[in-house]
């Protein structure tokens, strides 16, 4: 390279060179001026100097200038090819950053799109959200209307209920109930028990309706008959003929001595 050991050593003998020839040969002259001003000398004597060691010299620095240049000539191939290496590198780091430049936008138009649907999407979730509000609204207002009707509903259910504990208390208050009372061929169960009325001096016209309860047992329909009468007065009279003590045989003439019991 330039500027080594053996560069520097070359160019310090080349200056010795050169000073040994030129600053003797300055002296001589102006000796010589002196020599011409005082009349001692006709002419100016040329200075003795070395040509074959200065070509030499120069010889010598020129080799070392060709080496030098032929270093910096190698040196400045070398930052070339690296600089096209380097620019070869950029040119493709260029065209993948293109690359992914274009991918990118068409990544972009693809979001675009996407949120285009979504939020056509949204759109259409929100008309349904409050379509849904509008007729869950309709259905609250239903709703609150079946509650104030089922209250109304309950009050009067109530009122029924105790309607009908009523009515039939007082049914119950007009209700007797005979048992151990055969039921005789070609007799419907009114009539047995208006039989029953005439055999304890009773009004049988009082009895308005009259039906069996339970089972029919061993093929024999004995089973109870409640009587109903027409008011509560009737009903007194029956119980007060309680402790009659009549028999199926004084009623239907049947020699069944079985007791009725009244109730």
């Amino acid at each position: 390279m330039y500027g080594s050991d053996t560069n520097v050593s070359k160019m310090k003998d080349k200056h010795v060179i050169l000073s040994e020839w030129v600053n003797p040969r300055k002296k001589r002259v102006y000796e010589s001026e002196d020599e011409l001003s005082t009349g001692q000398i006709s002419a100016v004597q040329k200075p003795a100097c070395c040509t074959e060691n200065m070509l030499s010299s120069l010889k010598e620095t020129m080799d070392s200038l060709r080496e030098e240049m032929k270093i910096m000539m190698h040196t400045l191939k070398e930052m070339k090819d690296q600089q096209e290496t380097r620019f070869g590198n950029f040119e493709k780091d260029m065209s993948d950053i293109k690359i992914t430049i274009c991918q990118l936008q068409k990544t972009n138009e693809v979001v675009d799109d996407s949120l285009d649907y979504l939020g056509k999407k949204c759109s259409k979730l929100e008309n349904a959200i409050e379509e849904a509000n509008n007729v869950i609204k309709i259905q609250e207002n239903k709703i609150k209307d079946l509650s104030q009707k089922n209250v109304y509903l309950e009050k009067y259910n109530k009122a029924l209920e105790e309607r009908v504990c009523m009515l039939e208390q007082k049914g119950l208050d007009c209700n007797i109930e005979l048992l151990n009372v055969q039921a005789p061929e070609g007799m419907s169960t009114i009539q047995i028990a208006r039989a029953v009325a005439d055999e304890l001096n009773l009004c049988p016209e009082k009895i308005t309706k009259a039906w069996r309860v339970g089972k029919i047992k061993d093929g024999k329909d004995s089973r109870p008959i409640i009587v109903t009468l027409q008011t509560r007065e009737d009903r007194i009279q029956w119980i007060g003929c309680r402790k009659n003590a009549i028999t199926n045989s004084a009623i239907f003439k049947n020699n069944n001595n079985t007791r009725l019991m009244k109730i």
